[in-house]
């Protein structure tokens, strides 16, 4: 399964591209970064820590590093300084995402960050006829970390090394995009920024179902507490979430339908369970669901 596969299929214009949704595009509607993603190419390039196993390299770690505003600063303008006559520079959106903006345009396919964690790196890197640049710049831009004072701090104080960027979310630039809910309750970057740039009303997801505000229309919720113990293939902690969610969210959904009847909910799990509920819905749940095409 292709991360956000669910919600691009949503919009008909991008449906058959998979490899080249601009993802980075949308994440930066998020960010405070004063440009207009039309006049550029973007691409994001997320700071990690990457343990070299053996023959394997594994990411291991994204927004679990510690990392404050000060670093992220210092390590931008680090590699800046260093790749000054490369027609691209790098960006800090927030202290776990970074961004490439290039005046050039690539033939590149990535993979999003959260499909390699855990897992060996040589299996991901970009792909396409400009991948050897990217794929140089890569291991450049470890050797270029490893050696940096921050790092050499970080290491100090027991810390993670900041030691690579992952390279992902290049497509071709986006035009008009449109998702169909009015709200979209999400933690994901991605979907969060599309949801701005559809003019959705997008909040942060909630603890549970009662947290989230009564509300008419149309509205999506995206849920990832599963994804975790799914990537680890933990069981028992994947049944004890799985019975969280029973308790803080599919229960109170079936009393909010009585209370609400003009509420249309998509809950997504994990972007591989798709259920769309209303009090419509409920009393004919015998029907098949293939006609609401959620997936």
């Amino acid at each position: 399964m292709i991360e956000h596969d669910f919600i691009l299929h949503q919009l008909s214009e991008y449906s058959d591209q998979h490899n080249d949704w601009p993802l980075a595009e949308w994440r930066l509607a998020l960010e405070d970064i004063n440009e207009s993603p039309g006049q550029h190419h973007w691409l994001c390039a997320d700071p990690v820590y990457i343990h070299p196993d053996r023959s394997e390299a594994l990411l291991l770690a994204h927004e679990e590093l510690e990392i404050t505003h000060e670093e992220a600063e210092q390590l931008a303008n680090l590699i800046n300084q260093h790749y000054k006559d490369e027609p691209w520079e790098l960006h800090v959106g927030s202290t776990h995402r970074w961004y490439i903006k290039s005046l050039q345009d690539y033939e590149l396919q990535t993979r999003t960050i959260n499909s390699v964690k855990g897992k060996n790196i040589f299996d991901y890197l970009p792909s396409g006829n400009d991948a050897r640049y990217w794929q140089q710049c890569m291991n450049e831009l470890q050797m270029l970390l490893h050696t940096s004072d921050i790092n050499q701090q970080r290491e100090e104080k027991g810390l993670l090394q900041i030691n690579s960027l992952w390279l992902w979310g290049y497509g071709k630039r986006a035009s008009e995009a449109g998702l169909n809910w009015d709200k979209i309750y999400s933690d994901d970057a991605v979907l969060n920024g599309l949801g701005i740039i559809s003019g959705c009303d997008v909040a942060r997801l909630t603890d549970e179902l009662e947290d989230i505000e009564d509300t008419k229309g149309n509205i999506l919720v995206y849920i990832q507490r599963l994804e975790e113990a799914s990537q680890q293939q933990d069981i028992f902690t994947w049944l004890e979430e799985l019975q969280y969610l029973e308790k803080y969210w599919f229960e109170p959904l079936l009393k909010k339908m009585e209370e609400l009847p003009e509420l249309l909910v998509t809950l997504l799990i994990d972007n591989n369970m798709a259920f769309q509920v209303s009090r419509k819905h409920m009393k004919r749940w015998w029907r098949s669901k293939n006609r609401n095409k959620l997936y």
